[in-house]
């Protein structure tokens, strides 16, 4: 993940409070999940909350197949358009 990427899916994580309380961190995804995030083809990236408030933020990319999104998270990114109805099915099935 390039450095303006990874600052762009945390931003857009942040503003568009894509909490995850069942995994207590931050997911996120760039247009759709058509940009590669990781070395392993991966769409998805998380941001574990950090322990102590005053630490930074830092995240790693993730695949929807070892490391999901609750479905209230992909539920929110649908309903904002964030990701299409294709790319929801396929998040929920762990298949990106």
């Amino acid at each position: 993940m390039k450095q303006n990427e990874q600052y762009e899916v945390f931003r857009l994580s942040d503003e568009g409070k894509w909490i995850c309380k069942e995994k207590s961190g931050l997911f996120g995804i760039l247009e759709n999940g058509d940009i590669i995030l990781g070395t392993g083809e991966e769409r998805l990236s998380f941001f574990p909350n950090p322990t102590n408030s005053n630490d930074p933020w830092h995240g790693f990319p993730v695949n929807s197949g070892e490391f999901e999104p609750s479905v209230k998270t992909v539920d929110k990114w649908l309903e904002d358009e964030v990701i299409d109805n294709r790319m929801h099915i396929k998040i929920l099935k762990g298949a990106i």
